[in-house]
């Protein structure tokens, strides 16, 4: 998973966001208590929102995202996601 999260990350990065989609959809399906679950949820809300793709889907999975981050005490990153969200 930590590939497709590298990845992912990187697509994103280089201004590819629909190139971004599919191996972030592949590393958040792969392991339900991946720590790093927040971390990907939300890179694949900035994705697809990026992309055009789907908003709502983007919003569901930045929430979810947050909440995990929160309850995983992952303060900063519930912060930028409540930024993200806001801008949008």
């Amino acid at each position: 998973a930590l590939a497709l999260v590298g990845q992912g990350r990187t697509l994103l990065e280089l201004r590819r966001p629909a190139e971004a989609i599919l191996p972030l959809t592949r590393a958040l399906s792969l392991d339900e208590k991946d720590r790093r679950k927040p971390e990907v949820g939300f890179l694949l809300a900035r994705a697809l929102a990026a992309s055009g793709g789907d908003g709502a889907r983007a919003g569901a999975l930045a929430a979810a995202a947050r909440e995990r981050a929160r309850a995983a005490g992952e303060t900063k990153l519930a912060a930028e996601i409540d930024a993200w969200l806001a801008s949008r």
